[in-house]
């Protein structure tokens, strides 16, 4: 059975992916899928081939402002009342039979209440942490019950990976939500893949995140890192426009912003902040990773990831030497590359699609 979902959510980094790649798995499926979002969120939503709306009531976010920089902003964006409004008013316009809606927006959860329609709670980070240390404090609300409202809770890290505890019955790990990988696809970005399929060193991804952070203190001294060893470097910057001007070494290329699932079935190695979204991608592929955690929930991801033994995790300024040691090691570790390949999965997102379309129907 199809229907018409709305996919609400924000600009907010690492939340985007999975609620674009879960729209485009439903739109795959037959489904009428409207993604509302903030206008930055136009033109990829467009590529993906999904309807769009946005909030008339959050203005454009400056390019060169961190969101913790401007919070009041951000929290008013995600909880406010005009949020509510706008909301209401795109289901008035296109009524949904369900919503599905990013476990940060406050004003979500209280459209759906009172549109009476069914629910879906995307958490794109970690679920225990969010529910029990967290998530209180930043949204002023109780968490937990907000997502108990809810039908559905899909949480996107990967079976096994949060601090293990109880969820409720409402709740799935369900990993990494990606797009449908492109078959046959030879170019991304203006980089042609059939470059990554090449007989040579090992490719390693460098991603810190597509939202501002340090990235210009940090990625300088990663790419020097890496440098040095036997590899090849593929950096993805989004449009940061800190990273203008970047310089990079002879074995190492940059694009914006690229979907991680295209590049990571050539990639031996990931270098990331520890965000969830890029942790669980990487997962999904069974490939290792460096973390340099930056900020924001980052620590608690990356720790759990060096639990787990899937990773390595090093301080925000770690220096030249401990980095291409940290990634000289994941390259080579047996046990390292195990644990990553033990969170592998074939169809990274189809459990999400069908949990959506079973309730749907």
């Amino acid at each position: 059975m199809t229907g018409s979902v709305l996919i609400v959510t924000w600009d907010g980094g690492g939340n985007v992916g999975p609620a674009i790649a879960l729209g485009q798995r439903l739109r795959q499926r037959g489904n009428d899928v409207r993604l509302m979002g903030w206008e930055s969120l136009r033109s990829r939503t467009a590529a993906a081939g999904l309807k769009f709306s946005t909030y008339l009531s959050v203005p454009p976010w400056p390019a060169d402002l961190a969101h913790e920089d401007g919070w009041a902003a951000i929290e008013a964006a995600l909880g406010g009342e005009a949020t509510t409004e706008d909301i209401r008013r795109v289901a008035a316009a296109d009524p949904p039979d369900l919503i599905v809606y990013d476990c940060m927006m406050t004003a979500a959860d209280a459209a759906v209440r009172e549109l009476d329609v069914r629910s879906v709670a995307l958490v794109h980070v970690l679920y225990q942490p969010f529910v029990h240390e967290w998530g209180n404090d930043v949204l002023k609300t109780d968490v937990l019950t907000m997502l108990d409202r809810a039908d559905l809770v899909l949480a996107t890290s990967p079976p096994g990976f949060d601090f293990p505890a109880p969820i409720p019955a409402n709740t799935h790990y369900v990993g990494a939500i990606t797009a449908p990988l492109s078959a046959g696809a030879t170019a991304l970005d203006g980089l042609d893949l059939r470059q990554l399929r090449e007989p040579g060193d090992p490719w390693v991804l460098i991603s810190l995140g597509t939202t501002l952070q340090r990235q210009h203190v940090a990625v300088p001294v990663i790419l020097e890192a890496l440098a040095e060893l036997p590899v090849r470097v593929l950096l993805t910057t989004a449009d940061l426009p800190l990273l203008n001007g970047l310089a990079l070494p002879k074995n190492a290329l940059r694009r914006g912003f690229a979907p991680h699932e295209q590049l990571l079935p050539y990639v031996e190695l990931v270098v990331c902040h520890g965000g969830l979204s890029t942790v669980s991608t990487a997962l999904a592929f069974g490939v290792p990773m460096v973390c340099l955690p930056q900020g924001r929930e980052q620590p608690l991801n990356a720790n759990r990831l060096t639990q787990v033994g899937a990773g390595i995790t090093l301080g925000a300024s770690a220096g030249l030497d401990a980095i291409r040691a940290a990634a000289s090691e994941a390259l080579v570790s047996p046990a390292v590359r195990a644990a990553a390949q033990g969170f592998a999965h074939p169809n990274p997102g189809a459990r999400a699609a069908d949990l959506v379309e079973k309730l749907l129907a």
